[in-house]
């Protein structure tokens, strides 16, 4: 229940529910604060609960500190760009273990009818992971540079198209899309299940980039679409 809202600078609501086979509820009341700084902004959120009890449960057996941090990035990654989901069935550990070994990585990364025929990863912040695929009579190389690396729970990193030796290319049948995206993957647990979003956004990229970017984004969620059966896929048989 919203109490107080101060336009692109504070809002103040009420939250409370019950959640199953948990007749106790949760009662707080959040904070949410915009603070301009230079061109990014400093927003905080701040809960205050009912009880003392209430708000140790929160914290310490429902993790609210990191749900709260993986929101923030969630909203991070959302405000820069375009973004996929998908609810996968297996633990986020093991999800985690596909996109980050790359013998596994090469069994199902790319888009449905295309298999990886290179695959070079150098797993850590500034490392890269180079790789090719091809299909349907087409070859593609591409690089990623890793920025940020959060086991399990995101991958933060600079994607490229490449050529064979790890130089900067272009997309093989759009020569006007973006040569530097950004990427951001985010890991959530959902009981057994994890719960995968892709974000991604033009990089240093120029108007006509841009505008193929925009453009593309009907076939990009289609190409995600099979990567995604893939995904599913190959955990299925490895599991």
């Amino acid at each position: 229940k919203y109490e107080e809202i101060v336009e692109k600078q504070k809002i103040v609501c009420t939250n409370g529910g019950v959640r199953e086979g948990d007749d106790t509820g949760v009662h707080f009341r959040a904070t949410i604060t915009f603070v301009a700084k230079g061109g990014k902004t400093e927003l905080t959120m701040r809960s205050r609960f009912d009880t003392a009890a209430m708000r140790d449960k929160a914290v310490k057996e429902d993790g609210a500190v990191e749900g709260g941090k993986q929101t923030l990035s969630r909203l991070a990654a959302h405000v820069q760009g375009e973004f996929a989901s998908r609810l996968v069935d297996a633990p986020r550990e093991r999800v985690w273990r596909a996109w980050t070994d790359p013998a596994e990585l090469g069994k199902w990364f790319g888009p449905k009818g295309f298999e990886t025929f290179h695959a070079k990863l150098d797993f850590r912040p500034c490392g890269t992971y180079h790789y090719g695929i091809k299909g349907s009579g087409i070859e593609v190389w591409g690089k990623w540079t890793f920025r940020e690396i959060e086991k399990p729970a995101k991958l933060h990193f600079l994607q490229t198209f490449s050529d064979k030796d790890g130089g900067l290319g272009v997309h093989p049948m759009a020569p006007t899309w973006p040569k530097q995206t950004l990427s951001t993957i985010l890991f959530q647990e959902f009981g057994p299940k994890t719960l995968v979003t892709v974000y991604w956004a033009p990089y240093e990229a120029s108007e006509v980039e841009r505008k193929t970017f925009q453009d593309g984004m009907a076939s990009m969620n289609q190409g995600w679409s099979g990567t995604w059966e893939r995904l599913d896929a190959y955990l299925a048989e490895t599991a």
